[in-house]
This record gives C-alpha cells, structure tokens and sequence, in this order.
C-alpha cells in the first residue's frame, strides 16, 4: 500500500535546511495520542495548517513525504473496521484485567516495549480536534447534530522511520525554493 502525502508540521526556526536534511522529526512527548513516533497528517494540507497556527504562533513549515507499507504492517484504527474492533476488544481486555483505564498511548507503548506491536505505523481519526473553516462538517439531516466530516484530522504515527521518503517542504513558499 502506498500512502501519499502525509504532511508533517513543524515549528518555524529559520532552518529549512536543517528541517529538509533531519527531518522528519519524532515525537516523544508523554501527551503523544499513539504513542512515540514520527506524526504526520494524512492527505488534508488544510488540517496541517490548523495544527501549525494552533500550536505554533511564531510561525511554522509544512512538510510532505510518503510511506510504502504492507497493509499487513499498517494499524489503521481510521478505516479498517476488522482491526478497529480486535484492537478495542483488546484494550478493553486489558482495561478489565488492571482494573483501571489507560490511553491508548499507554497500551500502544507497553506492547512496543514487550516486543508484541507488529506495525511499523498507526493511522487514527482525532475525534474533536479542533473548529473552525479547516474541517468541512456536513449535516445529514438538517436541524440535528448528527454531522459527517469530509476532511477529518486524520494522523499517522510512522514508528519505522525507514518507510518515509520524499521528506520536502512544501510551505511557507519562500522554503520551497530551497528544495
């Protein structure tokens, strides 16, 4: 399976060229939805714009790459509903038997570490994340709440950095002539 593009957005420090030559760059923040990785937004530039006004103010860059992977190695909590429900049935497995409730981050990094994650990437739909003209919401029925969003928050979390290719930046503009 070939996935294309994923957008990864960074902080703004003047080095497009140190972003372009390291990049991308992993996460390994505690607050990590999917745990340690290297987060991209899956296809909607849109989305990668929002998250870098929100969580960068003094500017940001948007960078694409791709990834090649077997759809055997790809945990894709966002579209396939077989592993959706095996992985919950899972989580809530664990959940009973600690008697406490964890995050998903939590089980994701306790399996790496046990060596039982066989996925070298997680895809994941980030329910309320976020408002504003970025998400295009669209209501079924007219006067209900009841809403389907047609360019949801999409995120991949690469744990294998080896899958990534083409990592370029492809805004703000005056780095795109850097490439």
């Amino acid at each position: 399976m070939r996935i294309y593009p994923l957008l990864q957005t960074v902080e703004d420090r003047d080095n497009a060229d140190e972003v372009e030559e390291r990049g991308p760059f992993k996460c390994i923040s505690a607050k990590a939805w999917l745990g340690v990785g290297y987060y991209f937004w899956d296809r909607f530039e849109k989305i990668a714009h929002w998250w870098g006004g929100t969580c960068y103010p003094g500017g940001y860059m948007i960078c694409q790459a791709e990834i090649n992977i077997h759809k055997d190695d790809y945990l894709d909590l966002a579209g396939n509903t077989e592993q959706m429900e095996r992985f919950s049935e899972f989580c809530s497995a664990v959940e009973s038997r600690l008697h406490k409730e964890l995050t998903l981050s939590q089980i994701i990094e306790y399996l790496k570490k046990n060596n039982k994650f066989p996925y070298k990437a997680i895809r994941a739909h980030s329910i309320d994340c976020g408002e504003g003209d970025c998400f295009f919401r669209m209501r079924f029925i007219e006067k209900k709440s009841s809403y389907i969003n047609l360019n949801p928050a999409l995120q991949i979390c690469v744990i294998d950095r080896a899958i990534v290719s083409g990592y370029h930046i492809i805004y703000p503009e005056d780095y795109v002539q850097v490439v």
